[in-house]
């Protein structure tokens, strides 16, 4: 019973699951960077929606009515 799975069956499974998890972390870190981008800058009113897919819970974000200065003008 013993040698049903070989070590590097099981190291093969382990690294698709680690480069998986991995790859998921990383694109929700680039996601979440892109949306705070768009939204630093935006003018006040600006609407923000994501859809994730057909069917699915869609994200809907307003800026608030305050003007904001872009991060350029902040410079001290």
């Amino acid at each position: 019973m013993s040698g049903l799975v070989s070590w590097r069956a099981a190291a093969m499974v382990v690294a698709i699951l680690v480069v998986s998890g991995v790859m998921r972390i990383l694109l929700e870190w680039q996601r979440r960077r892109t949306f705070a981008a768009l939204m630093a800058d935006a003018p006040p009113g600006t609407v923000v929606v994501q859809r994730d897919r057909p069917g699915e819970q869609t994200m809907r974000v307003t800026l608030g009515g305050q003007t904001r200065r872009s991060r350029a003008g902040e410079r001290k």
